[in-house]
């Protein structure tokens, strides 16, 4: 007997053993991943100083490692543990509900295990169920999750339950909780009150529920209370179960109260293990998930050391009971199977780790080899190797490092401000904040960055790197690469302007550009295809293209587009395209493959098109003009002088049949004398020959002169001339009448000029006669006039001076009437002294000369600002002298008098000036007599004046080629307009 539990004890030792060992293997596999990845998670060791000399030895190498990441270390470890907790929860829940459908349904298997066994009370069940819910809610929520508010409130209920069926043990109370759910009988095996759960029960779920709390936060000593209390209630229900296995009561009840159930102690213990396991990375259970040798040993002896003890001492205390052993040799035999089993775990163990550390020896070999690889590696591609100490601040590069940066190792200081000092000031702050987020973890380093040389010069260096943190997450060191990327950069600006240059000039063709992808997307539209499209290329760019323009994929666009695209072969066409809002238009299409697809450019043909129309419906128009013409015309080949084409007046007129003149050149209907020089004319490189007089001769013999005019034409692909041919024979007739009367009108035209110019001369004598003999008389008679007056000045009586007065009046008007009748009859001999003038300043001095001969007077004068002309200064002074006095003078028996002169210039060619006045207006009846010699509308007695001034007021507008009216009202005012051309 003793000797089967020997071996029993060997083979479940070795079940175990290999148990272990196939789950080290497994979590090694996991481990062993990181090696596919080593190229990325490298770090560079830098320089190492050897003590044993006193001078440094440079060793430079590539050191390969693991990271001491915790997340990766453990992680298949901490995954399991993360399950384990789940299960724990869901185990529990599972537990608190097959108990209360055991109560529901009066299942005592379920209540109590066993018959005689203390059954677990319905509100236990419950608190199983809200402490399993709490724990996997924990699982499975966010920080700010309405689950995770839902967890820690099952949670603070578990406290209440626990904390008020504590104080009804305490207190000896009912607080009404226990019978809540369920009704229980009185005398249950067990218990002390019915319904109520044990004393140990309750405190466990005081502390269960605390535990729940605790681990809600995420901070090391939280987690660490609350894995203490989750070990606690583990080792206190595991000795629950020790009391029942070995039927010692005192280890599951407390003095005469309810004693706590098996699967009570059972379901305490699984939870407990799950709340210890909720958060493997931290606090106490981190040396369980650890992979290295300390969690290793833990993992493997301490089951070990709960499992093995039980085992056996239950095993002894069965055979003790049948009588198979005695105490004392059970005893004895009991420490020495458990020492057995211990030395052959502790074997087992050993060979194991040796194993692993055979294995580690190994990688590092294997590491070693890829460490000098990767250095030759990186000398070939001639990257630059750096490390950086971050606490230290202490920067170390490889050789490539320093050429790279263009300095020496005496120029470096080795710190991460003397490489930010050799960076482009443009660069160094974005540097700085990229460093930053790297550090906290924002982003991995992969960056580009100028620097500058000594020599003043600019590079550009491509960085990447890696950081390596601690326990907490505070970084330790940074190790990455760098390498020159200024002949790239150069590149990329070189293409960056090419493409530029290139989408400028697809941009600014005057052709439409559009490509299209394998696809059928718009890939690319410059300006003058969105033109053509009537449609913001934005709203077709990615877009499908029979999305487009629904229906496209019917027309013979499109099956040319698929051909171009599939059989790849350049398509050419014009097509109308009917637009969406109804517009038409022609285009002309070219489809070319290209590597992303197809390229069509387009060039609009509509105005094209339109011209082609006009061309047809142009030719047969001019066919029938040609046909239906008066005068003979016809088209004749210029290097054959054939006949192409005549008109049926050319076939009236000439009397040859069509078939006649087709079979006929132009020679044949020119005099001999005249075929030379109509041979030049027909040859003259002139598109338009210039209308030229030629004889021709009728088919009867008639020998005719015609007026011909030609035109180079391009008839059926052949250099041809319209003719036109006017028959000017009778013309030429009339004009011979003509000139022979014109001879004998220019003789009467002689003759006339010259008399005319008797009678100017007689004129002129006469103008002198009358100005020499009629003044002198005057003078006379004003003289004696004045010498009566001074004779009889003493003795005159009043109607004496009258007469000689009246005298003297009349002799002054009678000079003033020979003085204007000679301007007037000058007026139209003189020629006339054109220049520029300004009527403004001309009409300013009148004004002044009128207000001082009439200061006495209250006259309004409305000047408006006058344009300057083209006249002769010295009559158009004399037409606003003649007006303005007018004015002055018809508006005398006004108080107040307006006098308005202004201008306008409705038409493009002339100003219109008018002088307005408030005077005494006249009828418009007689407006006829207004400008005519003598003619006046008022009398001398009411308006003194000789009715010469608006005469000559005429012949001087006349003469400058204007014209003169006038408007008025009498006792209203008049209004007098006269014209004068803008460009003279």
């Amino acid at each position: 007997m003793f000797f089967h539990l020997l071996y029993l004890l060997y083979l479940v030792g070795k079940g175990y053993t290999i148990f272990l060992l196939k789950t080290d293997r497994f979590f090694s596999m996991k481990r062993n991943n990181w090696y596919q990845k080593i190229l990325e998670r490298m770090s560079f060791t830098g320089t190492r100083i050897s003590s044993a000399s006193n001078h440094r030895s440079e060793k430079k190498y590539i050191d390969f490692r693991v990271p001491d990441d915790p997340d990766s270390n453990h992680a298949g470890y901490a995954r399991a543990m993360i399950i384990l907790s789940q299960v724990a929860s869901l185990t529990a829940v599972a537990v608190g509900i097959l108990v209360m459908i055991g109560w529901f349904f009066d299942i005592p298997i379920l209540k109590s295990l066993n018959v005689g066994f203390v059954s677990m009370k319905v509100n236990t069940a419950f608190c199983f169920i809200l402490a399993g819910l709490s724990l996997y809610l924990f699982h499975h929520t966010t920080r700010s999750g309405k689950s995770r508010m839902l967890a820690r409130a099952l949670a603070l209920l578990l406290i209440i339950i626990g904390l008020l069926t504590t104080f009804e043990y305490i207190l000896n109370i009912d607080a009404g909780i226990d019978q809540l759910l369920m009704h229980e009988m009185q005398g249950t095996p067990g218990t002390y009150s019915p319904g109520r759960m044990a004393l140990n029960t309750a405190i466990c779920f005081l502390l269960i529920g605390l535990s729940l709390l605790a681990i809600d936060v995420k901070t090391r000593r939280e987690n660490i209370f609350s894995q203490l209390i989750s070990m606690a209630l583990a080792f206190v229900n595991l000795l629950s179960l020790f009391g029942y296995a070995f039927n010692v009561s005192d280890l599951y009840k407390y003095a005469n109260y309810t004693s706590m159930a098996l699967h009570t102690a059972a379901t305490f213990f699984i939870l407990s293990i799950g709340i210890f396991c909720f958060r493997p990375n931290t606090g106490v259970i981190l040396v369980f998930s650890m992979n290295n040798l300390g969690g290793y040993m833990v993992r493997r002896l301490l089951p070990v050391l709960l499992l093995i003890p039980l085992v056996f001492v239950w095993l002894r205390m069965a055979a003790q009971s049948t009588g198979f052993l005695s105490s004392i040799l059970g005893l004895q035999l009991i420490s020495l199977v458990i020492i057995s089993v211990f030395i052959f775990l502790i074997w087992r163990i050993a060979i194991s780790i040796n194993i692993l550390e055979s294995k580690s020896s190994e990688s590092a070999k294997e590491l070693s080899l890829m460490n000098e690889r990767f250095s030759m590696a990186a000398r070939a591609a001639k990257f630059g190797v750096w490390d950086w100490d971050i606490p230290k601040n202490l920067l170390v590069w490889d050789d490539r490092m320093y050429e790279l940066y263009g300095v020496t190792k005496n120029d470096f200081a080795g710190g991460y401000e003397a490489w930010s000092n050799g960076l482009h000031p443009d660069d160094r702050l974005h540097s700085e904040e990229e460093t930053r987020k790297v550090l906290a973890g924002e982003k991995e380093y992969n960056t580009e960055f100028r620097i500058i040389w000594p020599d003043g010069s600019v590079r550009y260096l491509k960085a990447f790197g890696n950081i390596v943190r601690d326990k907490s997450g505070n970084p330790l060191r940074m190790t990455g690469i760098n390498y020159d990327i200024t002949e790239q950069k150069k590149a990329e600006r070189a293409l960056r302007k090419s493409e530029e240059r290139f989408r400028t000039t697809l941009d600014n063709m005057i052709e439409g550009c559009q490509l299209v992808g394998f696809d059928w997307r718009y890939l690319y539209i410059n300006n003058m295809a969105e033109i053509h499209n009537k449609r913001p290329k934005e709203e077709m760019l990615g877009q499908i293209m029979t999305d487009v323009w629904p229906g496209i994929d019917q027309t013979e666009v499109y099956a040319r587009e698929q051909k171009c695209m599939t059989a790849r072969t350049i398509e050419y066409m014009e097509n109308e395209f009917l637009f969406p809002d109804g517009s038409k238009g022609w285009f002309e299409l070219r489809m070319q493959p290209m590597s992303e697809g197809i390229l069509i450019l387009s060039v609009d043909i509509t105005e094209r098109k339109k011209t082609e129309e006009k061309l047809i419906r142009s030719e047969k128009k001019y066919k029938y003009l040609f046909d239906m013409n008066p005068l003979p015309l016809w088209i004749f080949d210029i290097e054959t002088m054939a006949f192409l084409e005549v008109n049926e007046s050319a076939i009236r007129h000439y009397g040859y049949s069509r078939k006649e003149f087709l079979n006929m050149t132009i020679m044949d209907i020119r005099l001999p004398e005249d075929i030379e020089a109509a041979y030049k004319a027909a040859h003259a490189p002139k598109v338009f020959n210039q209308p030229g007089t030629w004889r021709h001769i009728k088919k009867n013999g008639e020998h005719i002169f015609v007026e011909i005019k030609a035109h180079l034409i391009d008839y059926e692909n052949r250099n041809a001339r319209l003719v036109l041919a006017n028959d000017v024979t009778e013309r030429m007739k009339a004009d011979e009448e003509i000139k022979k009367l014109n001879e004998e009108l220019e003789q009467r035209v002689v003759e006339r000029t010259r008399q005319l110019q008797e009678s100017n001369k007689e004129l002129e004598s006469f103008a002198y006669s009358v100005s020499h003999d009629l003044r002198a008389p005057l003078r006379h008679v004003i003289g004696f006039s004045e010498k009566l007056e001074y004779t009889l000045k003493d003795k005159a009586d009043s109607e004496t001076n009258r007469l000689t007065g009246k005298i003297k009046t009349a002799a002054s008007k009678m000079g003033q009437l020979i003085d204007e009748l000679l301007t007037y009859s000058r007026l139209g001999r003189t020629d006339l002294k054109k220049s520029t003038m300004s009527l403004t300043a001309i009409v300013g001095e009148i004004i002044n000369d009128a207000s001082d001969l009439n200061d006495s007077r209250d006259i309004e004068w409305n000047i408006q600002e006058l344009p300057e002309v083209v006249a002769d200064p010295t009559l158009i002074r004399l037409v606003f002298q003649n007006l303005i006095n007018n004015a002055v003078k018809f508006t005398g028996k006004k108080e107040k008098a307006r006098i308005e002169i202004s201008y306008s210039n409705p038409e493009e060619n002339e100003y219109i000036f008018s002088v307005k006045d408030n005077g005494a207006g006249f009828n418009m009846q007689y407006d006829n007599k207004l400008f005519g010699v003598f003619q006046r509308l008022h009398t001398t007695e009411d308006f003194e004046g000789t009715g010469i001034g608006l005469a000559t007021v005429r012949r001087i507008v006349a003469r400058h080629g204007g014209r003169v009216w006038a408007e008025g009202e009498e006792e209203k005012g008049a209004v007098f307009y006269f014209t004068l051309p803008k460009n003279e």
